[in-house]
């Protein structure tokens, strides 16, 4: 007998007003479970006699017998409390940095920080860490879990304080930079990313699990790379500040750009894993699409652009799919803010598609953290979607104009809503046809 899903989305009762809405439901559902950073620890680490099996990879623990976890991110405390469960008397301890409200645990330290706004408790948490990593030995082991959501709480700079930082990436959001344009910026302003966590680490041996929200998986980019060498340079992020004038804009004159550790010696112990990403996700979503009696295609990393660009084109694939068509998709569109309203790429994303689908089409998109920038999750559109806007005397291209996804979905009713969910893997987008 198969097992009873856990449910994700909470408003799941309202949104499946018919079949091919109550498929996208279960379809995102799938994706999301698989993609539970607790539920991979516990099936794919475990402890041997002298370390822990990471799927085939073995991590020795060293002479010492004495072991840490460092956990950043949103996924830090679901994977932190799993790890702390598995490695059992065999943890000496550790530091974990979320946003989670409800995180305990019997052997880690727990720093509660900010996002997406770095601030004075990310620092704490910062400092904590690397006071905890200095103080290792070649004969000490630690493991590492990495996640998006990491690059704000691994807030540490003399030069930056948290209010310019965050001024400075809120005009680069506004502009529409993309995630590896902004984490190149941030590899270069603090001395716990761009792989100075390794750099603090050496001597001792060290794996990370890295939970990529990073469309392309580029390791080195998810939570600005604090154990991956990195391959960009001062010159690079100095570039990027030029192109969107975020020094100008955002009344920062003193900015002073750190380079980070390149030389080989301070990675030569460090084993960096892709331990979960999108394709997970997908892969988990077209199967239980096709055992909805769906056709599949899935592209992991074939939405990126903007999100209201982005959201029509993706209709005109949908128009051209064969009927009992999924397409699954993995990625991260960008918004470019032209209003005061208030919404998130997900949202947008949909409500650009709103107006060019066609009866027996849908189109979902879903945050994979459960937070699009707001309480929203993500949201679905279809013919019922628009009806419902014209009951109501709403106008998709208005609130578009504004930036007011969020208002339109939760008049429609159409929003989907998780809560924060511990995970994040990039954004999840579904196209149906009946």
């Amino acid at each position: 007998m198969r097992q009873k899903m856990r449910r994700f989305v909470r408003n799941s009762r309202a949104l499946r007003k018919n079949k091919l809405r109550t498929a996208a439901v279960r379809i995102f559902e799938a994706g999301l479970k698989a993609v539970e950073p607790a539920r991979a620890v516990a099936k794919r680490v475990r402890v041997t006699r002298t370390g822990v099996t990471i799927d085939d990879f073995e991590f020795l623990f060293g002479k010492s017998g004495r072991v840490f976890v460092v956990a950043v991110g949103k996924c830090a405390a679901s994977a932190g409390r799993a790890l702390e469960k598995v490695l059992g008397r065999s943890l000496t301890g550790g530091v974990v940095a979320d946003i989670a409200e409800d995180a305990s645990f019997r052997k880690l330290r727990y720093f509660k920080g900010t996002h997406p706004t770095p601030s004075a408790q990310n620092r704490e948490a910062s400092e904590a860490i690397i006071t905890l990593l200095r103080n290792l030995t070649e004969e000490d082991a630690v493991l590492f879990v990495v996640s998006g959501g990491g690059s704000a709480l691994l807030y540490n700079s003399d030069d930056i304080s948290p209010e310019e930082e965050a001024r400075m990436m809120q005009r680069l959001s506004r502009e529409g930079a993309t995630i590896v344009e902004m984490n190149t910026i941030r590899k270069h302003l603090s001395t716990c990313r761009g792989g100075n966590l390794a750099k603090y680490a050496y001597p001792a041996r060290s794996a990370a699990l890295i939970i990529s929200d990073i469309p392309s998986n580029d390791i080195q980019f998810v939570a600005s790379g604090p154990t991956v060498r990195d391959t960009t340079t001062v010159q690079e992020a100095a570039a990027i500040l030029e192109k969107y004038r975020v020094l100008e804009t955002c009344d920062v004159p003193h900015c002073r750009l750190l380079e980070t550790p390149k030389e080989d010696k301070y990675f030569q112990n460090m084993r960096n894993i892709l331990f979960l990403s999108h394709m997970e996700a997908l892969q988990a979503m077209k199967e239980e699409a096709e055992r909805l009696g769906l056709a599949a295609d899935v592209c992991g990393a074939c939405v990126v652009g903007e999100s209201r660009t982005i959201g029509a084109l993706m209709t005109e694939g949908l128009h051209k799919a064969a009927p009992h068509s999924a397409l699954l998709y993995g990625g991260e569109t960008t918004v470019v803010l032209r209003g005061e309203g208030k919404g998130g790429r997900n949202q947008e994303f949909v409500l650009s598609a709103l107006p060019h689908l066609r009866e027996g089409e849908l189109i979902a998109s879903v945050a994979s953290d459960g937070w699009d920038n707001t309480p929203h999750a993500g949201a679905l559109g279809d013919v019922l979607t628009r009806r419902r806007a014209e009951e109501l005397g709403l106008n998709p291209h208005d609130f578009l104009e504004r930036n007011d996804s969020f208002t339109f979905f939760e008049a429609v009713g159409d929003a989907v809503l998780t809560g924060r969910l511990g995970s994040n893997v990039a954004d999840l987008f579904v196209a149906l046809k009946e």
